[in-house]
């Protein structure tokens, strides 16, 4: 209605004054502009800054193992805890993997972490069990993924391979559009060797455990199926997310956040014995939590357009054939066809990353 929509000044000018104002020469300008001005607060309806903020609809892919063993790793937990605390961010499912253990266990951990974070002001999530190999066939999670993309447009956050989105796209490559990202913890320069014990003198393997790109190894065939769907897609590396680590101080700031994260805090010591003892660092790389940081806070991060693919890369020794990996070129350099991604390559300021923060929105 005219009342409502005549907010500024210009427009509560009467009729009888713009009349009179058309008759003054130097305020023709004045008059036209104003007149504009009404015409358009009469056309155009207000709409509330509330009406076009609609929060991101989110998918969680992931492979969690945290406390399992002394060899499982706790990013993935810490990863979906933290967008699971965050406001204003819709978790509308999350979907198990194999990866770092079997299904079976990745998703009894899922179902674990999201009981005892199903309480106060988070609500209880549905998981849907995914692929068991990397041969899959349709599941639970891959089903639920192409209902979800049927449902509108959605990112996922993808903590271990890309088998379920894989199977998804396979299944409805109809569906790909309605993608609007996909941030995977994968991706390297030629020629990088993922070595975390780089720096460090206290080890007990020498030159240290060299890491492989390890979600993309787990299924080559579904990331390259996925960057062949020329879906929007966000790469957090190992280059990335070696720039921050979690060291027994930073358990404890996380432990005296909240009673989930002091839980997960508990299901990280061995995994910081791991590294100190074995890789000697005095801390984790939280390769999964740096994704869910992106997530919940791009502007944190210096990322860039690049080609990829997946290929061998060059031979960590002279005598061998080098891994098979996600590599990123500036330039068209590959054997296959590449697609257009996100490479995130630094923080702006590392010393900004606080896991305790992540988790205590």
């Amino acid at each position: 209605m005219l009342s409502t929509v005549l907010q500024t000044d210009v427009q509560k000018t009467t009729v009888w004054e713009l009349s009179r104002l058309r008759k003054s020469g130097w305020s023709r300008i004045y008059f036209l502009i104003s007149s504009l001005l009404l015409i358009i607060s009469i056309v155009v309806p207000t709409v509330s800054a509330s009406q076009y903020q609609q929060p991101q609809r989110i998918w969680i892919d992931a492979d969690p193992a945290c406390g399992h063993s002394f060899l499982s790793d706790v990013d993935d937990c810490l990863a979906i805890a933290a967008v699971l605390s965050a406001p204003g961010i819709n978790v509308v499912g999350i979907s198990t993997v194999f990866g770092n253990e079997s299904v079976h266990v990745t998703d009894r951990v899922t179902r674990n972490l999201v009981h005892r974070m199903s309480s106060g002001s988070i609500a209880a999530m549905p998981v849907y069990k995914g692929a068991r190999s990397r041969w899959p066939e349709p599941s639970q999670a891959s089903i639920a993924i192409a209902q979800a993309l049927e449902a509108g447009p959605l990112t996922v956050l993808a903590l271990g391979p890309l088998t379920n989105l894989s199977m998804a796209l396979h299944e409805r490559p109809d569906l790909a559009s309605r993608l609007t990202n996909v941030i995977a913890v994968m991706g390297k320069r030629p020629g990088q060797i993922f070595r975390p014990a780089e720096g460090s003198s206290s080890n007990l393997l020498g030159a240290g455990i060299v890491f492989s790109d390890f979600n993309l190894r787990k299924d080559p065939e579904a990331a390259q199926h996925v960057l062949n769907s020329h879906v929007p897609m966000t790469l957090i590396p190992y280059e990335l997310s070696r720039q921050v680590e979690i060291d027994s101080a930073g358990l404890r700031q996380l432990a005296a956040v909240s009673s989930i994260g002091s839980w997960l805090a508990g299901q990280a010591k061995k995994w910081l014995m791991f590294w100190n003892g074995v890789i000697g660092r005095n801390g984790f790389y939280p390769f999964d939590l740096v994704a869910a940081a992106y997530l919940l806070e791009p502007q944190q991060f210096v990322c860039h357009r690049q080609l990829a693919a997946v290929e061998r890369d060059k031979p960590w020794h002279r005598m061998g054939i080098g891994p098979q990996s996600l590599l990123v070129l500036n330039s068209a350099a590959f054997t296959g066809q590449p697609s257009s991604v996100r490479y995130c390559s630094r923080f702006r300021n590392p010393d900004s990353f606080n896991p305790a923060n992540l988790l205590s929105y």
